[in-house]
């Protein structure tokens, strides 16, 4: 089983899909979520996504560009 595919079942898992405790444990293994330690998580897999839209996100990258260029 590859990364991208346990990551599927994860989130298939999240939406309330019948998968075996054996492959939730196996993928999540897979992934490396499986007892990780807070340092190796980080403060930012707790934290909500932000919801921006898209306007905002088009023009970040626009200035991040613009600086690499300078």
């Amino acid at each position: 089983m590859t990364r991208y595919e346990a990551n599927k079942i994860l989130n298939e898992v999240r939406e309330g899909a019948p998968h075996s405790e054996a492959c939730t444990l196996q993928c999540l293994h897979i992934t490396g979520d499986y007892q990780a330690h807070e340092p190796v998580r980080g403060p930012v897999l707790d934290q909500e996504a932000e919801d921006k839209d898209w306007r905002g996100r088009v023009r970040e990258r626009q200035i991040l560009v613009g600086r690499s260029k300078e």
